[in-house]
C-alpha cells in the first residue's frame, strides 16, 4: 500500500508546484508588463520578484500600478516626452529635474503641459504669432488644424490679455483634449478604441480632477489589462472593467504631497530661470531605483479602484 500511495502523494505534489509555478508566472507577467508599458524598459530580475511579493502579499494591482506612475522614474519620462514634443530638444539637467520636483510636489500634468505650450521657446519655434502658435498648439493636443472659429475665439481671448498658459491648459483640458488622451492611452495600454460611453465617462473623471497618469495606472490595474498581458493573478481579482467608470472624487492630499492647482507661470525655455523656475534649485536627478517599484516597499496611496472602469464619449471641438 506504501508503493501505491506514493504516486498519489508525488502527483498531488507536482500539481500543487505546478500550480504555484503557473500563479507565478503570471504575477512576473503582470510585472513585466507594467515595466514595459509604463516605464518602457526592461525590469531586472529583482524588480519583477518584488512586484510578485506585494502582490503574493495581498497588495492591490491597483496600488503597485499607482506607484509606478507617481515614481520620478515615471514622471522623468513624461518630461524628457514634452520637451521632445514641444520644444524639439533634450531637457538640461537643471531643467528634468526641476520639472520632475514640480511634479513630484504635486503641479499637474496638464498645468506643467501648458507651461510648455506657452513658454517662449514654443511660442517662437511658432512664428512668434498669436495664429501660428495656436494651430501649433492645436496640431500638438488634439492632432488637427485649428478652425476658423476657434482661430476667431481665442485670438480674441489672448488680444483681450488673457495669458498665453490660460489659453494652452483649456484647448488642452478641453474634452476634445482629454479624449485625445484617453484614446491614447487606450490604445497603448488595452490595444483598441475606447467605446462611447466608457470615453465620456474618463473624459468627465479627467475633467473632474483625475489626475492623467491615474488615468494609465487604472488601466494598467484593470482585469481587461491583466487578462491580456497575464492571464491573470494569484492574488485577489482586480475590480471588472465597467461602462462607464465609477465618478471620481479626486483625494486632496492622495500622496502625501501639498496639491498645487494653480501653479506660477513657468517658462521652460527660460535661459536664466527667475526663483520661480522649477529648474532653479538643479537638484540632482532622482535614481529612479531608490524609490523604484519594483521595491518590496509601497511608495503611493491605492488610486482608489483595482480595475480601471472602461472608459471614454465623443470629445467634442474644444470648446471654440
Amino acid at each position: 500500500m506504501s508503493h501505491q500511495l506514493r504516486p498519489r502523494r508525488a502527483s498531488g505534489s507536482l500539481q500543487v508546484e505546478a500550480l504555484e509555478e503557473r500563479c507565478l508566472l503570471s504575477s512576473a507577467a503582470y510585472a513585466t508588463a507594467l515595466y514595459h508599458d509604463l516605464l518602457h524598459r526592461n525590469p531586472a530580475p529583482a524588480e519583477v520578484t518584488g512586484v510578485v511579493i506585494r502582490l503574493d502579499s495581498g497588495e492591490s494591482a491597483g496600488h503597485i500600478a499607482q506607484g509606478f506612475t507617481t515614481s520620478p522614474e515615471f514622471q522623468t519620462d513624461e518630461v524628457l516626452a514634452d520637451y521632445g514634443k514641444y520644444l524639439g530638444r533634450l531637457p538640461a539637467a537643471a531643467e528634468l529635474a526641476g520639472w520632475v520636483a514640480a511634479l513630484q510636489a504635486g503641479v499637474p500634468e496638464t498645468q506643467v503641459e501648458a507651461s510648455f505650450l506657452a513658454s517662449t521657446e514654443y511660442f517662437s519655434r511658432h512664428g512668434g504669432d498669436a495664429a501660428p502658435w495656436l494651430n501649433g498648439i492645436y496640431q500638438d493636443v488634439l492632432g488637427r488644424n485649428i478652425d476658423a472659429a476657434g482661430l476667431t475665439s481665442w485670438t480674441a481671448e489672448l488680444q483681450t490679455g488673457t495669458p498665453r498658459q490660460a489659453v494652452a491648459l483649456a484647448i488642452a483640458a478641453s474634452t476634445e483634449g482629454e479624449g485625445v488622451l484617453v484614446r491614447s492611452a487606450y490604445s497603448d495600454l488595452l490595444g483598441r478604441p475606447p467605446d462611447q460611453a466608457g470615453l465620456a465617462g474618463w473624459v468627465n473623471a479627467l475633467q473632474g480632477g483625475l489626475p492623467p497618469a491615474t488615468l494609465r495606472a487604472m488601466l494598467a490595474s484593470s482585469e481587461e489589462y491583466i487578462q491580456q498581458r497575464a492571464g491573470g493573478l494569484d492574488a485577489p481579482s482586480p475590480a471588472p472593467v465597467s461602462d462607464p467608470p465609477p465618478s471620481y472624487s479626486p483625494d486632496p492630499d492622495p500622496i502625501g504631497v501639498p496639491v498645487i492647482p494653480d501653479p506660477v507661470i513657468i517658462d521652460p525655455g527660460a535661459t536664466s530661470p527667475g526663483p520661480t523656475d522649477p529648474g532653479t534649485p538643479a537638484p540632482s536627478i532622482p535614481d529612479p531605483g531608490n524609490t523604484d517599484p519594483g521595491t518590496t516597499d509601497p511608495t503611493a496611496s491605492d488610486p482608489g479602484s483595482d480595475g480601471g472602469g472602461d472608459p471614454g464619449a465623443g470629445g467634442g471641438d474644444c470648446g471654440c
